[in-house]
């Protein structure tokens, strides 16, 4: 008899049309996705289709492109992480104006060598009209890592 916890449950996925991040599941390669370090697809996927996988030397991170925050607003992020080893992600929402970050809510999720969902995270945005917010991954050292990506998604929510 198999005992799961609530955490290995995946959330549900989100209506396609809602989800506010360009190729949150990395079917159209890297597109809406910038980096630190190496970025590329795979054939390895939660629906066996392709997902993003990241790699690199040192702190390895992937970001989001922006969406336009449009004024105080709450969100919810999500997806599904991997990894070639047990590793501490951090997985973030954040805000910015230009290059500055202006908030974040971040949560540690560790990743295996099975794809695991992360549970939704929640962040209210600081009203700013000239600002976005976009999701962020990152693994930190050891002496080189790399993880995946998919199914990423970022929505506005009515829960406060």
């Amino acid at each position: 008899l198999k005992r799961y916890l609530l955490d290995d449950l995946p959330p549900p996925l989100p209506n396609k049309r809602k989800n506010l991040l360009f190729n949150g599941s990395f079917e159209r390669g890297t597109r809406g996705w910038h980096t630190n370090s190496r970025l590329y697809t795979v054939p390895d996927s939660v629906d066996k289709e392709r997902s993003g996988k990241a790699s690199g030397r040192n702190r390895v991170r992937i970001t989001s492109y922006g969406v336009r925050n449009g004024g105080r607003k709450v969100f919810r992020a999500g997806g599904f992480i991997k990894s070639n080893r047990w590793r501490k992600v951090r997985f973030v929402i954040i805000e910015r104006i230009g290059d500055r970050v202006v908030r974040r809510k971040a949560r540690f999720r560790h990743a295996t060598p099975r794809w695991r969902p992360l549970r939704p995270l929640q962040f209210v945005s600081s009203g700013r009209r000239d600002s976005r917010v976009a999701v962020r991954l990152r693994v930190r050292r050891p002496s080189h890592t790399w993880f995946k990506a998919d199914k990423m998604w970022l929505k506005k929510s009515t829960r406060r």
